[in-house]
């Protein structure tokens, strides 16, 4: 497992495909955050949307964690976040 923070946008298409878990904080406005394969344009796989000073977080067990066959790629439509994914 690997955890990453996540900020703004970021590119983890060169890391593990897997999705096992996120946990997302936002605190200024409602946040939305796309997780994608491959790019900025790819398939949307999981959406996240979060409320004025709210978390959310989502842990998945295997077999049924997501799968980003090009890489996944954390879109940050709106909103100021901090969080994290973590790959396997």
């Amino acid at each position: 497992m690997a955890y990453y923070l996540v900020t703004a946008d970021v590119d983890l298409t060169t890391k593990p495909k897997k999705l096992a878990s996120w946990h997302f904080s936002n605190t200024v406005a409602a946040a939305v955050i796309n997780l994608r394969n491959a790019s900025v344009t790819g398939d949307i796989v999981v959406q996240i949307q979060l409320a004025i000073g709210t978390s959310a977080s989502q842990a998945y067990s295997h077999p049924n964690e997501p799968f980003f066959p090009d890489g996944l790629f954390v879109d940050v439509v709106s909103g100021t976040i901090v969080g994290s994914v973590d790959l396997v």
